[in-house]
């Protein structure tokens, strides 16, 4: 904690020499930022090539705001146009609204005549499936009396003509 760190240094020379030498160097930099600043200050006062510039560009720019202007009046005029089109497009579908009331009740009359008639084709299914339901127990019956028969036929053929069954 008690290091000396000033013996760290690699120059040689005392440690006034050294601050002094610095101080040098910092003087040398105030003096060329000095030079710097008078420039700067010299550019300052001959301002009127910038106005001038400044100037040619205002011009230019009021040059393309008249423009710009006359296009907005030209775009004006074709949005009245359209919006003059588009007048006479909301007449054409103000009639086809009215048309179509007219057809939307005559499609309700239809659907409501569907309605009866899928009501009615619904009770005929209904039937035709109880009478399908009828003929296919009445099948099942006849087949299984069917096999009964066979059955008994067999065993009659079995007793009848027992060589030729094995």
């Amino acid at each position: 904690m008690n290091e000396d760190r000033t013996a760290q240094t690699n120059d040689n020379r005392p440690f006034e020499e050294r601050v002094l030498a610095k101080f040098d160097l910092i003087d040398e930099r105030f003096d060329g930022v000095i030079i710097r600043l008078g420039k700067l200050e010299e550019r300052q006062y001959d301002t009127k090539p910038i106005w001038e510039r400044a100037l040619a560009a205002i011009v230019g720019v009021q040059a393309e705001l008249k423009s710009i202007n006359s296009r907005l009046a030209e775009m004006d005029q074709r949005f009245e146009a359209i919006d003059n089109r588009f007048d006479g497009i909301d007449k054409r579908f103000d009639g086809i609204d009215e048309r179509s009331v007219a057809i939307e009740k005559r499609f309700d009359a239809v659907d409501a005549r569907f309605d009866k008639q899928d009501e009615y084709i619904e009770h005929q299914f209904r039937k035709v499936k109880r009478r399908l339901e009828a003929l296919n127990e009445t099948l099942m019956e006849i087949r299984v009396d069917q096999r009964y028969v066979v059955n008994r036929l067999e065993k009659i053929e079995e007793k009848v003509f027992p060589d030729e069954c094995n």
